[in-house]
């Protein structure tokens, strides 16, 4: 199944009045190389030229080039009321979320909706964008969840002999060498609890926990302060 034919599918789904399509590599400083075609729905081609005047300024990409996996809901008024100051030497701070809605608004968009992944073939992502003021929803945003990374993965497969990517890596894990309670107490480290919230959830005492962070951090090869979900998917035996 072609990406113009997963699109169709999908607009049964989640409606959108113009849509861009595009698959690339993580480059250094925050930067994104697209090393594929992009597939445009009732988007013109200045807008995608005009972009590169305002990517260092976008908020929405920089956190896809950091975290692929979430789905993004923006407003393009949000963006409008954006203000992130470069440095305290600029004492008048830049207002970058107005150089973004003002491009977006040229457009005549309203609303986006970035979901994207990473695979062992780079970085791939969907745009969609509404011209009318109508907000994707939560229910939108958890169907793209499902249905988008499936499509851009399989379309990825199909562009992998066309452009240079890193080799493939395992991105599935072993049996990890741990108990359930270590794992009980990873996940809860891993998503920022503390060890009396860990210990009160687990009816541990503290000590207990320290130990057992301890010994994953000994078994694990990590500093169990910062036990992260990227740290166990990456582990390999």
């Amino acid at each position: 199944m072609d990406i113009e034919t997963e699109i169709a599918l999908i607009a049964n789904d989640i409606p959108f009045d113009g849509l861009f399509a595009g698959a690339g590599l993580r480059k250094a400083g925050g930067t994104i190389e697209i090393t594929a075609a992009r597939h445009l729905h009732n988007i013109d081609s200045w807008f995608v030229e005009g972009y590169k005047q305002v990517a260092e300024y976008d908020v929405v990409a920089r956190l896809f080039y950091h975290y692929p996996d979430l789905v993004q809901r923006v407003a393009v008024a949000d963006y409008a009321r954006l203000k992130v100051y470069q440095s305290d030497a600029d004492a008048g701070g830049r207002a970058d979320g107005e150089k973004i809605a003002k491009y977006l608004t040229a457009a005549g968009i309203c609303h986006l909706m970035l979901v994207g992944l990473e695979s062992n073939a780079g970085l791939a992502w969907l745009t969609f964008y509404r011209r009318a003021d109508q907000p994707f929803s939560a229910a939108e945003a958890d169907t793209a969840r499902y249905l988008v990374p499936a499509a851009l993965y399989r379309w990825q497969r199909t562009l992998v002999p066309k452009v240079c990517c890193p080799p493939l890596t395992p991105t599935s894990i072993g049996l990890l060498p741990l108990s359930v309670l270590e794992v009980d107490v990873m996940f809860r480290k891993s998503n920022g609890m503390g060890d009396k919230d860990i210990a009160r959830d687990l009816g541990m005492t503290t000590s207990a926990v320290d130990k057992t962070l301890r010994a994953l951090r000994k078994r694990l090869g990590a500093d169990y302060k910062r036990l992260t979900h990227d740290l166990i998917r990456k582990y390999q035996l």
